[in-house]
Formats: structure tokens, sequence, C-alpha cells
């Protein structure tokens, strides 16, 4: 099954959950350049289409972005969904903005450096509601280990399946809440085949 198609339907089920769970105008999507990003960026336009105002930031180099979050980020433009390159004057006014987190997925194995870990610290520092898509960026999938910072979701949406590492003590402190979205995955050797190219390039920094 093609990735753009399981982003697709990732994207449709988080917009549905988050409409039943949330009361939200506003929305502002921050998006890395893995295929994190790229279900953010979907999330976003959906959203967009539902009439919410959104903002969609794509935290660092977009011309690293994968080839799916590339795509992605062509509809969003090509629809006008508003997408800015920095939170300088991008920060939400509205205490009642809904923050969603779609900077790392399942592949990131390395150390949270900025600007990604700037932008993870001024969302743990804020009051507004934050929900993860897939996982909190920052918190390893494998084992719950926090890669230097993570982002602290009233909420986590897993796409899929179970992640390993919110079995561990210390992920419920960053996942909040978390709810399964079946999305139809593909039979188990497809679906490794997934995993292994978004933990092979998928998180880009």
């Amino acid at each position: 099954m093609p990735s753009l198609v399981l982003m697709e339907r990732a994207a449709i089920a988080t917009v549905e959950a988050m409409m039943k769970d949330f009361e939200f105008k506003s929305a502002l999507i921050l998006c890395g350049t893995g295929n994190n990003g790229g279900d953010g960026i979907a999330v976003g336009r959906l959203l967009h289409q539902a009439g919410k105002a959104v903002t969609i930031c794509v935290v660092g180099d977009p011309e690293r972005a994968s080839e799916e979050t590339a795509a992605q980020l062509k509809i969003a433009r090509n629809l006008n969904v508003p997408c800015v390159y920095s939170l300088e004057n991008s920060w939400p006014n509205d205490p009642d903005t809904l923050i969603v987190d779609a900077l790392f997925g399942i592949g990131l194995d390395r150390e949270v450096e900025d600007p990604y870990l700037e932008v993870i610290r001024r969302v743990n520092d804020g009051t507004f509601r934050t929900v993860a898509i897939d996982i909190p960026s920052g918190l390893s999938a494998d084992n719950g280990y926090v890669f230097g910072a993570a982002v602290i979701a009233d909420k986590t949406y897993s796409i899929g399946f179970f992640k390993k590492g919110f079995s561990s003590q210390e992920s419920p402190a960053f996942t909040g809440e978390i709810q399964l979205l079946n999305i139809g995955y593909p039979p188990l050797t497809e679906l490794a085949h997934i995993i292994d190219q978004e933990e092979s390039n998928g998180e880009q920094i």
C-alpha cells in the first residue's frame, strides 16, 4: 500500500478523533521534515478544509523533507493553507488554540537538537492543549527513552499499533492519554518495510 495512502488515512483518523475530543477554532501544527511531519501537514490541511484557523509550521529545512512530506507540503500550499517556517511571528495568542505535535515519529534515534529542542521547550513551557501524532516528539518508540527533551502531550493518537516505548515507566508523563487509531495497516511484512523506511530516513534532522 503506498505510503501516501497510509499518510492520508492516518490524517483522516487523527482529525476525526481530534474533532470529537477537543473543542477548538484554531490549531498550530508543528511539523518536522520526516514522515511524521507529513502526517501533520495532512492533518493541518484537513482541519483547514473543515473551517479551522490553521497554521502549519515546518521546523527544519524543507529542502530535506522526505518525498511524502514534500508532496503533502505542496498540496497544502496549493490549497492556500498557511505555512510558515519560523515561530517568530506565529506563536498563538488565543489560549484555546490546539497545538499538534508532528515533529518526530518512530524513527527518531538521536538526541534532539535545535531548532527542534527550542520548539519542544516552548511547547512544554506553555499552557496550550497539546496532542501528539503517533508519539510525542523526543520519546523513543522502542523503550520510552527521552532524547534530551520530549513534548508533553495531553493526548497521543498512536497510529496503527501501540508503541513498545509506551510501556516504560516514564512515558505516561509525556503521552497523556493514548488512543489507538486503526487505519487499516497492511500485512506485517509490508508494515515492517514501512517502519524500516521511517527509521532509515523518515525522521530527518
